[in-house]
């Protein structure tokens, strides 16, 4: 069974937490692979723990590696991509979220350096397959690339010279009767 395919029930968490190692089973892995838009989840790697944290939150924090498989952008071939992640996430009841909150002001500063504030804990569950999901789109390439795949000559009209740049009415000049440009 995948350490993912179930959600980790925090109502009666130990002091010193559980560690989770994570592992997919192929129905995980094909889910998975949905959820983030790529071709596929190769493997998944690496351990969180969830502990508590403060009066009523709790904390997940570990780190995994995950080797999936995306499309090309270029050619749509399939280019394989290893991500490596650190993760640190949160949770407190949304009542003391929003006990944390700053009383409203007109300016705000924002520290890019600041933790992130924790997330609202609704319910008695903590889903790591969201976790690893969000993670995962966070880290992956945006345009994945397969080695030696480029744009050369993508977007100039057939017959126009390299070193000049297309014209940019010279495509009514063919609809006109003209020549190609």
């Amino acid at each position: 069974m995948s350490s993912l395919a179930k959600p980790i029930n925090v109502t009666r968490m130990p002091k010193e937490g559980i560690a989770v190692d994570l592992a997919l089973n192929d129905a995980v892995a094909a889910e998975l692979a949905r959820a983030v838009d790529v071709l596929s989840v190769d493997s998944l790697s690496g351990t969180l723990t969830v502990r508590p944290w403060r009066a009523h939150g709790f904390s997940v924090r570990g780190a995994f590696e995950a080797k999936i498989t995306q499309s090309c952008s270029v050619t749509l071939e399939p280019v394989a991509e290893v991500l490596k992640e650190e993760v640190e996430r949160y949770f407190l009841p949304p009542e003391e979220i929003d006990a944390l909150a700053p009383p409203s002001l007109e300016e705000v500063e924002v520290f890019l350096d600041a933790p992130e504030p924790p997330e609202p804990l609704e319910g008695p569950e903590i889903s790591l397959f969201e976790i690893i999901r969000e993670q995962i789109i966070l880290a992956k390439s945006p345009f994945p690339r397969k080695e030696g795949a480029n744009l050369e000559g993508a977007g100039t009209p057939d017959g126009a010279p390299e070193d000049e740049p297309p014209h940019p009415f010279a495509g009514l000049k063919v609809l006109k009767g003209g020549k190609k440009p």
